[in-house]
This record gives structure tokens, C-alpha cells and sequence, in this order.
């Protein structure tokens, strides 16, 4: 059994020593960590090749946001021949047992393509975001919960599902890329779960602020790019999806009073991102 923990860094100097001494002290064999790099200015690859000189690191040169990040350390486990990867977000970290036990459960129930742990911001109190799609979930006789989302913090996936699915569509940057690979899988008939007696921790600000014009176009953007993923499944239903969105005051990521015509300047922008795109989350090998 082959597993490869990836992790995204990006001036995350101060969760340096949580997170990649958990995964170093975690109890699997062939265990292969990998830090994809988005072009740190901190002392966050001093600390790692000072400290955690078993962690192999790819310097990408420039913040290529997550999806497109991960996709390289995940073609580099598939072609690697591994069999599994596990995402750990750079402000997140693990308990000894985490990963070897969500592989357990993997091997015992292969319906499931993500298996993610319960995400805890501290040692008793859930991830705020993280609560609210456990409490979506339908808990299985299995420990299992199923759901149609848990964010990408801290996840386990099978490369044979990743060959199946493709990695993270690159046409989102930063947000949105973990909600189009999940939805992908649900509208192809797999299963996504969290595995109620496993922990992880995510130590992120547990608060949604309102967002400026900036990030309102963004979260903007995100919507309508989930809505044409949806499309390229299902046509009809995504498009009375994104027609309802369009014409709606209120979406997912935008919480705030966004118009028709901002949502359609959005749309004309996303559309032909997502046609260049399209392709890339297929191309699993390097």
C-alpha cells in the first residue's frame, strides 16, 4: 500500500511545524509527503528542509491557486503508482492514526471515492463550515457520514477514482474547485463520506466575513463555474440552474445582492475559462 500526502503551501511559515509533523509522525509505511509550494517569500522552505527533510518539495514559482497545485503532486502519486492520496491543507493537521484509519475504512468500503475525517478547529469544537455539512450528512450504520460535500482540507482519495473522475478542474483558482470534483463524482453515482470517529484539525478563522466588491465577483465566478460543470453533465438541468442563478439576488458563495448584469459580465468571463479548461482534470498522467 502506497500513499501519497500532499500539502499546498503559500506563507504558512506559522502552521509549519502542526502540520508536517503530523504527518511524519503518522504510523503507515510508504508514506510519501509531498509540499507543492506557491511561491513562498517567508521562511516556509527553510522551516520544511530544516526540519522535515524526508518531505520532498516542487516549487511551482508562482501561487497557482489549489487546484491547479494539487493536480501536479497528484499526477506525480498517480504516476507514481500510488494508492491513495490524502490532501492536507497547510493550516490543518493530524492525529497519529488519522490517515491509517480512513485507509481501513477504505479498503473496507471502496464505494466511497473521498473519505474525509471529522474536521475539528480545536480539541473539542467542530470547524465551523465543516459542522454545517456533517450536519447535511446521514450518518450509516458503517461510522460513514454521506454527503454531497466536505471541504478538501483533509481528504483521503483513491488514485483508481481519480483516473476515473480526473483531478480538480483548473479553471477555478482558489474556492469552488473541491464543490465542482464533488459534484462530479455525486452526478456520476460515487459516494463521498466523513468518518464520524476519526479526527483531523483545521485552524482556520472560524467567521464568514461580508465580502468587499472584490470577492463578490469572485464568489460570483465560482457559482457560475459550478453551473457549467453541471451543464457538461447534465444539460438541461444546468441550465435552468444557471438561469435561476442569473436571475436570482442571492447564490452559494455570494451572500450579498449581486445583479443580472454583474452576474452576466461574470459569465461572459467564465465561459470561455472553463471551455480552455475543460480538458485539463482529465490529463492524469504527467
Amino acid at each position: 500500500m502506497k500513499i501519497y500526502s500532499i500539502v499546498i503551501t503559500y506563507n504558512g511559515e506559522q502552521w509549519v511545524d502542526k502540520c508536517f509533523k503530523s504527518l511524519v509522525n503518522s504510523n503507515i509505511v510508504n508514506h510519501h509527503m509531498l509540499a507543492i509550494d506557491n511561491g513562498s517569500t517567508d521562511n516556509t522552505l527553510q522551516l520544511i528542509r530544516q526540519n522535515y527533510p524526508t518531505v520532498e518539495i516542487i516549487e511551482t514559482g508562482q501561487n497557482l491557486g489549489f487546484g491547479k497545485a494539487n493536480n501536479i503532486g497528484m499526477r506525480k502519486a498517480i504516476g507514481a503508482n500510488a494508492d491513495y492520496v490524502f490532501l492536507l491543507n497547510q493550516d490543518a493537521w493530524v492525529q497519529e492514526n488519522t490517515i491509517s484509519q480512513l485507509v481501513a475504512f477504505a479498503e473496507k468500503h471502496p464505494e466511497y471515492s473521498i473519505l474525509s475525517p471529522m474536521q475539528y478547529y480545536n480539541d473539542t469544537i467542530l470547524d465551523f463550515k465543516f459542522a454545517k455539512y456533517y450536519k447535511r450528512g446521514k450518518l450509516n450504520e458503517n461510522g460513514i457520514v454521506d454527503v454531497g460535500f466536505v471541504n478538501a482540507a483533509i481528504w483521503l482519495i483513491r488514485t483508481s477514482d481519480l483516473k476515473h473522475y480526473g483531478l480538480f478542474h483548473e479553471s477555478f483558482s482558489h474556492y469552488g474547485e473541491d464543490a465542482e470534483i464533488c459534484q462530479r463524482i455525486i452526478l456520476n453515482k460515487g459516494k463521498i463520506g466523513i468518518v464520524d470517529n476519526i479526527k483531523g484539525f483545521h485552524e482556520r478563522e472560524q467567521l464568514d466575513k461580508k465580502p468587499n466588491k472584490t470577492e463578490k465577483i469572485k464568489r460570483a465566478e465560482i457559482n457560475i463555474l459550478l453551473k457549467l460543470a453541471y451543464i457538461n453533465k447534465k444539460p438541461l438541468i444546468g441550465l435552468l440552474k444557471l438561469s435561476k442563478y442569473l436571475l436570482s439576488n442571492y447564490g452559494k458563495y455570494d451572500f450579498n445582492r449581486f445583479s443580472f448584469f454583474k452576474k452576466f459580465k461574470v459569465l461572459s468571463y467564465c465561459i470561455p475559462l472553463y471551455l480552455r479548461t475543460k480538458n485539463l482534470a482529465k490529463r492524469t498522467i504527467i
